[in-house]
C-alpha cells in the first residue's frame, strides 16, 4: 500500500507521464518489497509551482507514504536519484516528504491492515 504522489512543474507529454508511473511503481514495489498491486503513484503536473521564488526553476514536491520503512535514509537517496532520472529538474530542487502509516490506518479493500 504505499502511495507516492509527485508534484512538478515540468512538462511531460503522454508517453513520458504513463512511462513514469509504471517505472515509478516498480521502483517502490523493489526498493519497499512491496506487492506491486498494492503500490499507488499519482503524477500531478502543474504549471503554477515555484521553488525558492523562481517560478522558472524546475522542481518537484514528492510524498511518499508506508506502513514501514526500514531504511528511510537509503532510501531517500534512491527515490531522489530516481525522480531525478525520470524528470529533469536540479537534485536541489527535490523535495520528499515522507510519512510512516500506521498499519491500523490503512484499509485496502475495506479492510484494516492492522
Amino acid at each position: 500500500m504505499p502511495f507516492l504522489t509527485v508534484n512538478t512543474n515540468v512538462k511531460l507529454d503522454t508517453m513520458q507521464r504513463e512511462m513514469f508511473l509504471q517505472d515509478a511503481t516498480e521502483f517502490v514495489a523493489k526498493q519497499l518489497n512491496k506487492p506491486k498491486n498494492y503500490i499507488i503513484v499519482t503524477l500531478n503536473v502543474n504549471p503554477d509551482m515555484c521553488i525558492g521564488g523562481d517560478l522558472g526553476a524546475p522542481c518537484i514536491l514528492a510524498e511518499m507514504r508506508s506502513v514501514g520503512f526500514k531504511d528511510k535514509a537509503g532510501f531517500a537517496r534512491l527515490l531522489t536519484e530516481f525522480l531525478y532520472t525520470a524528470i529533469p529538474a536540479d537534485l536541489d530542487n527535490i523535495n520528499i516528504e515522507f510519512t510512516d502509516l500506521s498499519a491500523a490506518d490503512v484499509a485496502i479493500g475495506g479492510k484494516l491492515l492492522g
